[in-house]
Protein backbone atom coordinates (compact mmCIF):
# COMPACT_ATOMS: atom_id res chain seq x y z
CA UNK A 1 0.00 0.00 0.00
CA UNK A 2 1.51 3.52 -0.68
CA UNK A 3 3.32 5.50 0.08
CA UNK A 4 7.07 4.14 -0.89
CA UNK A 5 10.47 4.83 -0.79
CA UNK A 6 12.17 4.09 -3.85
CA UNK A 7 15.97 3.21 -3.80
CA UNK A 8 18.30 3.17 -6.85
CA UNK A 9 21.94 1.29 -6.79
CA UNK A 10 24.22 2.19 -9.40
CA UNK A 11 25.68 -1.07 -11.46
CA UNK A 12 28.59 -1.81 -9.36
CA UNK A 13 27.77 0.25 -6.24
CA UNK A 14 27.79 -1.34 -3.16
CA UNK A 15 24.87 0.93 -1.27
CA UNK A 16 22.01 2.35 -2.79
CA UNK A 17 20.23 5.68 -2.30
CA UNK A 18 17.15 6.85 -1.91
CA UNK A 19 15.96 7.84 -5.60
CA UNK A 20 12.55 9.19 -4.20
CA UNK A 21 8.72 8.65 -3.01
CA UNK A 22 5.69 7.49 -4.60
CA UNK A 23 1.95 8.05 -3.17
CA UNK A 24 0.46 6.06 -6.13
CA UNK A 25 1.51 2.40 -7.69
CA UNK A 26 4.62 3.19 -10.42
CA UNK A 27 7.65 6.14 -10.19
CA UNK A 28 9.67 7.84 -12.70
CA UNK A 29 13.17 8.70 -11.53
CA UNK A 30 14.85 11.67 -12.73
CA UNK A 31 17.99 10.65 -12.45
CA UNK A 32 19.32 8.73 -14.28
CA UNK A 33 21.73 9.04 -17.11
CA UNK A 34 21.23 6.96 -20.86
CA UNK A 35 23.11 3.56 -21.29
CA UNK A 36 23.17 3.01 -17.55
CA UNK A 37 22.17 0.01 -15.79
CA UNK A 38 20.33 0.63 -12.08
CA UNK A 39 19.35 -1.75 -9.77
CA UNK A 40 15.66 -0.79 -7.89
CA UNK A 41 14.26 -1.66 -4.86
CA UNK A 42 10.79 -0.12 -2.68
CA UNK A 43 9.62 -0.27 0.82
CA UNK A 44 6.52 1.14 2.61
CA UNK A 45 7.23 3.97 4.90
CA UNK A 46 4.47 6.29 7.05
CA UNK A 47 3.96 10.04 6.33
CA UNK A 48 7.49 10.65 7.76
CA UNK A 49 9.43 8.18 5.35
CA UNK A 50 9.77 5.99 8.31
CA UNK A 51 10.04 2.15 7.21
CA UNK A 52 7.10 0.07 7.60
CA UNK A 53 7.99 -2.83 5.15
CA UNK A 54 11.14 -4.64 4.43
CA UNK A 55 13.12 -3.33 1.52
CA UNK A 56 11.59 -5.46 -1.72
CA UNK A 57 14.30 -7.97 -3.99
CA UNK A 58 15.95 -5.82 -6.42
CA UNK A 59 14.79 -5.28 -10.04
CA UNK A 60 17.48 -4.64 -12.51
CA UNK A 61 16.56 -2.04 -15.51
CA UNK A 62 18.75 -0.12 -18.04
CA UNK A 63 17.77 3.07 -19.54
CA UNK A 64 18.50 2.99 -23.45
CA UNK A 65 21.83 4.63 -24.89
CA UNK A 66 22.31 8.28 -26.00
CA UNK A 67 21.15 8.71 -29.29
CA UNK A 68 18.98 5.56 -29.68
CA UNK A 69 17.09 5.37 -32.85
CA UNK A 70 13.71 6.95 -32.42
CA UNK A 71 13.89 8.06 -28.90
CA UNK A 72 12.43 11.51 -28.92
CA UNK A 73 12.16 13.80 -25.55
CA UNK A 74 8.33 15.09 -24.70
CA UNK A 75 8.67 15.64 -21.07
CA UNK A 76 6.03 15.68 -18.26
CA UNK A 77 4.40 17.21 -15.84
CA UNK A 78 3.91 15.56 -12.76
CA UNK A 79 -0.13 15.88 -11.62
CA UNK A 80 -0.95 15.00 -8.51
CA UNK A 81 -4.42 14.78 -7.87
CA UNK A 82 -5.79 15.77 -4.60
CA UNK A 83 -9.24 13.88 -3.93
CA UNK A 84 -11.17 14.36 -0.92
CA UNK A 85 -13.10 11.45 -0.77
CA UNK A 86 -15.93 12.48 2.22
CA UNK A 87 -17.36 14.69 0.45
CA UNK A 88 -18.43 12.68 -2.52
CA UNK A 89 -21.30 10.61 -2.59
CA UNK A 90 -21.46 6.60 -4.13
CA UNK A 91 -19.92 5.93 -7.02
CA UNK A 92 -18.66 10.11 -7.17
CA UNK A 93 -14.81 9.04 -7.31
CA UNK A 94 -14.50 6.93 -9.65
CA UNK A 95 -16.57 9.39 -12.01
CA UNK A 96 -14.50 12.21 -10.96
CA UNK A 97 -11.22 10.24 -12.37
CA UNK A 98 -12.88 8.79 -15.48
CA UNK A 99 -13.68 12.72 -16.66
CA UNK A 100 -10.25 13.69 -15.77
CA UNK A 101 -8.37 10.82 -17.38
CA UNK A 102 -10.35 12.13 -20.83
CA UNK A 103 -9.86 15.53 -19.76
CA UNK A 104 -5.93 14.24 -20.06
CA UNK A 105 -6.62 12.78 -23.43
CA UNK A 106 -8.37 16.04 -25.04
CA UNK A 107 -5.29 18.36 -23.65
CA UNK A 108 -2.84 15.77 -25.33
CA UNK A 109 -4.39 15.77 -28.34
CA UNK A 110 -4.57 19.04 -29.12
CA UNK A 111 -1.82 20.37 -27.35
CA UNK A 112 -0.41 18.45 -30.39
CA UNK A 113 1.36 15.77 -27.90
CA UNK A 114 3.63 18.49 -26.47
CA UNK A 115 1.66 18.40 -23.09
CA UNK A 116 2.08 15.28 -20.93
CA UNK A 117 0.05 15.26 -17.25
CA UNK A 118 1.47 12.25 -15.59
CA UNK A 119 -1.03 11.68 -12.79
CA UNK A 120 -1.35 10.35 -9.74
CA UNK A 121 -4.32 10.23 -7.42
CA UNK A 122 -4.51 10.32 -3.77
CA UNK A 123 -7.11 10.27 -1.25
CA UNK A 124 -7.35 12.70 1.49
CA UNK A 125 -9.77 11.48 4.22
CA UNK A 126 -11.82 14.05 6.38
CA UNK A 127 -13.19 17.00 6.34
CA UNK A 128 -11.92 19.01 3.39
CA UNK A 129 -10.12 22.32 4.43
CA UNK A 130 -11.44 25.76 4.32
CA UNK A 131 -10.62 27.35 0.70
CA UNK A 132 -12.28 30.71 0.75
CA UNK A 133 -10.16 33.33 0.07
CA UNK A 134 -9.11 32.01 -2.26
CA UNK A 135 -6.50 30.05 -0.81
CA UNK A 136 -5.34 26.30 -0.69
CA UNK A 137 -3.15 26.92 2.61
CA UNK A 138 -4.99 24.42 4.15
CA UNK A 139 -5.03 21.70 1.27
CA UNK A 140 -1.03 22.17 1.41
CA UNK A 141 -0.67 21.35 5.17
CA UNK A 142 -2.83 18.29 4.65
CA UNK A 143 -0.50 16.89 1.88
CA UNK A 144 1.76 17.83 4.15
CA UNK A 145 0.63 15.54 7.10
CA UNK A 146 0.36 12.92 4.58
CA UNK A 147 4.16 12.98 3.71
CA UNK A 148 3.96 14.18 0.25
CA UNK A 149 7.40 15.80 -0.40
CA UNK A 150 7.37 19.76 -2.12
CA UNK A 151 8.65 19.66 -5.30
CA UNK A 152 7.64 16.04 -5.96
CA UNK A 153 4.73 17.50 -8.48
CA UNK A 154 4.53 19.83 -11.05
CA UNK A 155 1.18 20.82 -10.71
CA UNK A 156 -1.21 19.96 -8.08
CA UNK A 157 -4.94 20.04 -8.51
CA UNK A 158 -7.78 19.42 -5.80
CA UNK A 159 -11.09 18.18 -6.08
CA UNK A 160 -13.80 18.00 -3.50
CA UNK A 161 -17.24 18.61 -3.53
CA UNK A 162 -17.29 21.57 -0.88
CA UNK A 163 -14.80 23.75 -2.28
CA UNK A 164 -15.40 27.85 -2.08
CA UNK A 165 -15.15 27.46 -5.76
CA UNK A 166 -12.87 26.71 -8.79
CA UNK A 167 -8.89 29.14 -8.92
CA UNK A 168 -5.98 28.27 -10.21
CA UNK A 169 -3.00 30.59 -9.94
CA UNK A 170 -1.56 29.50 -6.64
CA UNK A 171 2.41 28.84 -6.34
CA UNK A 172 3.04 25.74 -3.62
CA UNK A 173 6.32 24.80 -1.51
CA UNK A 174 8.45 23.43 -3.93
CA UNK A 175 7.46 25.43 -7.29
CA UNK A 176 4.25 23.58 -7.85
CA UNK A 177 1.74 25.19 -9.44
CA UNK A 178 -1.75 24.99 -7.72
CA UNK A 179 -5.34 24.83 -8.56
CA UNK A 180 -9.04 23.62 -7.49
CA UNK A 181 -11.97 22.92 -9.04
CA UNK A 182 -15.37 20.70 -9.06
CA UNK A 183 -17.47 21.12 -11.82
CA UNK A 184 -17.39 23.89 -14.85
CA UNK A 185 -20.64 24.70 -16.84
CA UNK A 186 -20.12 24.04 -20.63
CA UNK A 187 -21.97 22.39 -22.76
CA UNK A 188 -20.85 18.93 -23.30
CA UNK A 189 -22.38 15.77 -25.69
CA UNK A 190 -22.36 13.03 -23.43
CA UNK A 191 -19.56 10.45 -23.67
CA UNK A 192 -16.09 11.82 -24.89
CA UNK A 193 -15.60 13.91 -21.21
CA UNK A 194 -16.49 10.53 -19.07
CA UNK A 195 -19.47 10.18 -17.00
CA UNK A 196 -18.62 13.88 -15.15
CA UNK A 197 -17.76 15.76 -17.45
CA UNK A 198 -18.15 19.13 -15.27
CA UNK A 199 -15.55 17.61 -13.67
CA UNK A 200 -13.54 17.37 -16.97
CA UNK A 201 -14.05 20.90 -17.97
CA UNK A 202 -13.14 22.50 -14.59
CA UNK A 203 -9.93 20.84 -14.99
CA UNK A 204 -9.21 21.96 -17.98
CA UNK A 205 -10.30 25.20 -17.60
CA UNK A 206 -8.30 25.81 -14.17
CA UNK A 207 -5.34 23.97 -16.13
CA UNK A 208 -5.08 27.13 -18.90
CA UNK A 209 -5.18 29.56 -15.85
CA UNK A 210 -1.97 27.95 -14.66
CA UNK A 211 -0.81 28.32 -17.94
CA UNK A 212 -1.80 31.87 -18.14
CA UNK A 213 -0.52 32.89 -14.57
CA UNK A 214 2.34 30.53 -13.39
CA UNK A 215 3.99 29.56 -16.85
CA UNK A 216 3.79 32.79 -17.90
CA UNK A 217 6.84 35.46 -17.35
CA UNK A 218 5.46 35.99 -13.95
CA UNK A 219 5.88 32.61 -12.73
CA UNK A 220 9.23 31.11 -11.14
CA UNK A 221 9.60 28.68 -13.61
CA UNK A 222 7.78 30.11 -16.42
CA UNK A 223 11.26 30.40 -18.77
CA UNK A 224 10.04 34.34 -19.71
CA UNK A 225 7.04 32.60 -21.44
CA UNK A 226 4.57 35.65 -22.81
CA UNK A 227 1.31 36.26 -21.12
CA UNK A 228 -1.54 34.27 -22.21
CA UNK A 229 -5.23 34.80 -22.50
CA UNK A 230 -7.02 33.53 -19.45
CA UNK A 231 -9.22 31.23 -21.07
CA UNK A 232 -12.22 33.71 -19.62
CA UNK A 233 -13.01 34.36 -23.28
CA UNK A 234 -15.24 37.29 -22.59
CA UNK A 235 -12.84 38.88 -19.79
CA UNK A 236 -10.21 38.57 -22.49
CA UNK A 237 -11.66 40.39 -25.11
CA UNK A 238 -13.44 43.00 -22.94
CA UNK A 239 -10.04 43.69 -21.26
CA UNK A 240 -8.95 45.67 -25.13
CA UNK A 241 -9.00 45.73 -28.53
CA UNK A 242 -8.74 42.56 -30.35
CA UNK A 243 -5.02 41.57 -30.38
CA UNK A 244 -4.09 43.39 -27.26
CA UNK A 245 -1.97 41.73 -24.55
CA UNK A 246 -5.19 40.30 -22.87
CA UNK A 247 -7.43 39.57 -25.91
CA UNK A 248 -5.88 37.16 -29.09
CA UNK A 249 -8.45 36.78 -31.95
CA UNK A 250 -9.15 33.28 -32.80
CA UNK A 251 -11.57 31.40 -34.94
CA UNK A 252 -13.31 29.22 -31.79
CA UNK A 253 -16.64 29.51 -30.17
CA UNK A 254 -16.28 29.02 -25.74
CA UNK A 255 -15.63 26.34 -23.48
CA UNK A 256 -14.29 23.11 -25.26
CA UNK A 257 -13.98 25.17 -28.35
CA UNK A 258 -12.03 27.82 -26.91
CA UNK A 259 -9.93 25.88 -24.47
CA UNK A 260 -9.19 23.18 -28.02
CA UNK A 261 -7.76 26.33 -29.87
CA UNK A 262 -5.70 27.83 -26.82
CA UNK A 263 -4.13 24.53 -26.28
CA UNK A 264 -3.01 24.00 -30.08
CA UNK A 265 -2.08 27.13 -30.34
CA UNK A 266 0.23 27.64 -27.91
CA UNK A 267 4.02 27.80 -29.58
CA UNK A 268 5.88 27.10 -26.00
CA UNK A 269 5.37 24.13 -24.57
CA UNK A 270 8.89 23.07 -24.97
CA UNK A 271 10.25 26.25 -23.27
CA UNK A 272 8.37 25.03 -20.15
CA UNK A 273 10.86 23.51 -17.44
CA UNK A 274 11.07 22.61 -13.91
CA UNK A 275 9.72 22.65 -11.50
CA UNK A 276 6.53 21.93 -13.91
CA UNK A 277 8.03 20.00 -16.99
CA UNK A 278 10.03 17.12 -16.09
CA UNK A 279 12.44 15.29 -18.40
CA UNK A 280 10.80 11.98 -20.20
CA UNK A 281 11.57 10.28 -23.46
CA UNK A 282 9.05 7.53 -25.43
CA UNK A 283 10.18 5.75 -28.54
CA UNK A 284 8.57 6.92 -31.91
CA UNK A 285 10.06 4.87 -34.63
CA UNK A 286 8.07 6.83 -37.31
CA UNK A 287 8.76 10.39 -35.70
CA UNK A 288 5.01 10.93 -36.07
CA UNK A 289 4.45 12.52 -32.85
CA UNK A 290 2.44 9.39 -31.38
CA UNK A 291 4.78 6.89 -28.97
CA UNK A 292 4.61 3.33 -30.29
CA UNK A 293 4.16 1.57 -27.01
CA UNK A 294 3.92 4.25 -23.84
CA UNK A 295 1.98 3.43 -20.94
CA UNK A 296 2.23 6.84 -19.31
CA UNK A 297 0.50 8.67 -22.33
CA UNK A 298 -3.08 8.97 -22.68
CA UNK A 299 -2.70 6.56 -26.14
CA UNK A 300 -0.02 5.54 -28.23
CA UNK A 301 0.15 3.61 -31.44
CA UNK A 302 -0.42 0.23 -29.38
CA UNK A 303 -3.78 0.77 -28.03
CA UNK A 304 -4.87 2.97 -31.27
CA UNK A 305 -3.98 0.05 -33.66
CA UNK A 306 -1.73 2.04 -36.04
CA UNK A 307 1.57 0.92 -37.38
CA UNK A 308 4.85 2.47 -35.60
CA UNK A 309 6.55 2.56 -38.92
CA UNK A 310 4.14 4.56 -40.56
CA UNK A 311 3.30 8.19 -39.85
CA UNK A 312 0.21 8.42 -41.94
CA UNK A 313 -1.28 4.62 -41.52
CA UNK A 314 -4.36 4.85 -43.99
CA UNK A 315 -2.45 7.63 -46.16
CA UNK A 316 -4.89 10.08 -46.28
CA UNK A 317 -2.65 12.57 -45.65
CA UNK A 318 -2.82 13.40 -41.93
CA UNK A 319 -0.17 11.77 -40.11
CA UNK A 320 -1.54 9.50 -36.95
CA UNK A 321 -1.18 11.92 -34.34
CA UNK A 322 -3.04 14.76 -36.56
CA UNK A 323 -6.03 12.21 -36.47
CA UNK A 324 -6.61 12.30 -32.71
CA UNK A 325 -6.67 16.02 -33.23
CA UNK A 326 -9.40 16.22 -36.11
CA UNK A 327 -12.31 16.58 -34.11
CA UNK A 328 -13.11 18.63 -30.74
CA UNK A 329 -14.27 15.63 -29.06
CA UNK A 330 -12.49 12.93 -30.60
CA UNK A 331 -9.95 12.45 -33.55
CA UNK A 332 -10.79 10.66 -37.15
CA UNK A 333 -10.08 6.97 -37.96
CA UNK A 334 -5.90 6.90 -38.45
CA UNK A 335 -7.03 3.46 -40.12
CA UNK A 336 -9.36 4.60 -42.24
CA UNK A 337 -8.91 7.15 -45.28
CA UNK A 338 -12.49 8.60 -45.30
CA UNK A 339 -13.59 8.40 -41.68
CA UNK A 340 -17.31 10.44 -42.83
CA UNK A 341 -17.63 8.62 -45.58
CA UNK A 342 -18.51 11.49 -47.75
CA UNK A 343 -16.04 10.39 -50.38
CA UNK A 344 -13.12 13.22 -49.33
CA UNK A 345 -10.23 12.07 -47.24
CA UNK A 346 -9.69 12.96 -44.07
CA UNK A 347 -6.67 15.19 -45.51
CA UNK A 348 -8.39 17.41 -47.52
CA UNK A 349 -11.72 17.15 -45.25
CA UNK A 350 -12.11 20.44 -43.75
CA UNK A 351 -14.48 18.32 -41.45
CA UNK A 352 -13.47 14.77 -41.42
CA UNK A 353 -15.50 13.39 -38.60
CA UNK A 354 -19.16 14.99 -40.25
CA UNK A 355 -20.65 14.88 -44.11
CA UNK A 356 -21.36 18.89 -43.57
CA UNK A 357 -21.29 20.69 -46.86
CA UNK A 358 -20.60 23.94 -45.38
CA UNK A 359 -23.17 25.49 -47.50
CA UNK A 360 -26.30 26.86 -46.88
CA UNK A 361 -28.05 27.13 -50.43
CA UNK A 362 -30.31 29.55 -51.76
CA UNK A 363 -34.13 28.27 -53.11
CA UNK A 364 -37.16 27.09 -51.67
CA UNK A 365 -36.53 23.36 -50.77
CA UNK A 366 -34.05 22.45 -48.14
CA UNK A 367 -30.98 20.21 -48.52
CA UNK A 368 -29.45 17.86 -46.80
CA UNK A 369 -26.41 19.39 -44.93
CA UNK A 370 -25.05 16.74 -42.46
CA UNK A 371 -25.78 13.59 -40.81
CA UNK A 372 -25.50 11.23 -38.04
CA UNK A 373 -25.63 7.72 -37.95
CA UNK A 374 -27.86 5.52 -35.77
CA UNK A 375 -25.60 3.56 -33.25
CA UNK A 376 -27.36 0.50 -32.97
CA UNK A 377 -28.15 0.63 -37.24
CA UNK A 378 -24.60 2.18 -38.84
CA UNK A 379 -26.47 1.80 -42.31
CA UNK A 380 -29.17 4.52 -41.14
CA UNK A 381 -29.62 8.25 -40.13
CA UNK A 382 -30.21 8.52 -36.40
CA UNK A 383 -30.58 12.34 -37.35
CA UNK A 384 -29.98 15.00 -40.45
CA UNK A 385 -29.75 18.50 -40.60
CA UNK A 386 -31.19 20.43 -43.67
CA UNK A 387 -31.64 23.72 -44.37
CA UNK A 388 -31.81 26.55 -47.48
CA UNK A 389 -32.60 30.58 -47.53
CA UNK A 390 -34.52 32.57 -49.47
CA UNK A 391 -35.89 36.34 -49.03
CA UNK A 392 -37.79 35.69 -46.80
CA UNK A 393 -36.42 33.76 -44.02
CA UNK A 394 -33.79 30.66 -43.39
CA UNK A 395 -35.36 27.65 -42.83
CA UNK A 396 -33.95 24.68 -40.75
CA UNK A 397 -34.95 21.51 -41.22
CA UNK A 398 -33.83 19.04 -38.18
CA UNK A 399 -35.58 15.22 -38.66
CA UNK A 400 -34.96 12.16 -36.32
CA UNK A 401 -35.58 8.20 -36.35
CA UNK A 402 -37.40 8.99 -32.68
CA UNK A 403 -38.65 12.18 -30.81
CA UNK A 404 -35.82 14.07 -29.18
CA UNK A 405 -34.90 17.55 -27.78
CA UNK A 406 -32.93 19.53 -30.42
CA UNK A 407 -30.73 22.68 -29.71
CA UNK A 408 -29.61 25.28 -32.05
CA UNK A 409 -27.12 28.33 -31.08
CA UNK A 410 -27.13 31.15 -33.95
CA UNK A 411 -23.94 32.81 -33.84
CA UNK A 412 -23.34 35.79 -35.97
CA UNK A 413 -19.88 37.29 -35.16
CA UNK A 414 -17.68 35.77 -38.33
CA UNK A 415 -15.09 34.03 -38.28
CA UNK A 416 -13.28 35.72 -34.90
CA UNK A 417 -15.59 33.28 -32.53
CA UNK A 418 -18.64 34.49 -30.38
CA UNK A 419 -17.49 36.92 -27.75
CA UNK A 420 -17.81 40.47 -30.55
CA UNK A 421 -20.81 40.06 -32.54
CA UNK A 422 -24.03 41.98 -31.87
CA UNK A 423 -26.66 39.47 -30.81
CA UNK A 424 -29.15 40.96 -28.77
CA UNK A 425 -30.02 38.45 -25.86
CA UNK A 426 -33.22 40.39 -25.05
CA UNK A 427 -32.62 40.54 -21.52
CA UNK A 428 -32.97 44.03 -19.32
CA UNK A 429 -29.41 45.46 -18.40
CA UNK A 430 -27.58 42.40 -20.41
CA UNK A 431 -24.73 43.06 -23.04
CA UNK A 432 -25.49 42.91 -26.86
CA UNK A 433 -23.20 40.17 -27.51
CA UNK A 434 -24.12 36.59 -27.85
CA UNK A 435 -20.97 35.43 -25.46
CA UNK A 436 -22.14 32.16 -23.35
CA UNK A 437 -25.53 32.04 -25.53
CA UNK A 438 -27.80 32.24 -22.86
CA UNK A 439 -31.15 32.86 -23.76
CA UNK A 440 -30.37 33.29 -27.20
CA UNK A 441 -30.90 29.81 -28.27
CA UNK A 442 -33.38 28.31 -30.65
CA UNK A 443 -34.40 25.25 -28.71
CA UNK A 444 -36.83 23.02 -30.50
CA UNK A 445 -38.63 20.72 -27.62
CA UNK A 446 -39.78 17.58 -29.12
CA UNK A 447 -42.32 15.96 -26.53
CA UNK A 448 -40.77 17.49 -23.16
CA UNK A 449 -42.79 21.04 -21.89
CA UNK A 450 -42.36 24.07 -23.00
CA UNK A 451 -43.77 22.36 -26.42
CA UNK A 452 -42.81 24.31 -29.73
CA UNK A 453 -40.24 26.76 -30.18
CA UNK A 454 -39.00 29.74 -28.71
CA UNK A 455 -36.32 31.79 -29.19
Amino acid sequence: TPPFQVLRRAAGVIDAVVAGRTEGRSFVDDGVVAGQAYQYSVRGVDRFDNPLTDLSTETRVRTLPAGSPGMVAVGRVPLLVALFPDSFGPGERSAIVQSLEAARLFVWRHSGGRLLLDPTYLDLSGRTPVTAGPTMAGIEARLREQGVQPGSAGFVYAVADDLAGSYAGFRLAGGAAGAMGRRGEAPTPPGPLGPDPGAAYAFVHELWHVVGLVFSDEGPGGAGLPLQPTGEFAEDVAAGLLGSATGRPFDAGEAWDGHAALLAGFSEWDRIGPPYRRPFEVLDSDGDGLPDDAPRLPVDELRLGTDPHLADTDGDGLSDLEELAAGLYAGSNPRHPDTDGDGTADGVDRWPLSNFTGRIPHGEQPARLASLPDAARPDAEAVYLSACWNERGLLLEVATREPRDVFLELDGSGHLGRWESDVDTGLPGSPASDVWCGPARIALRAHAPPRGVFV
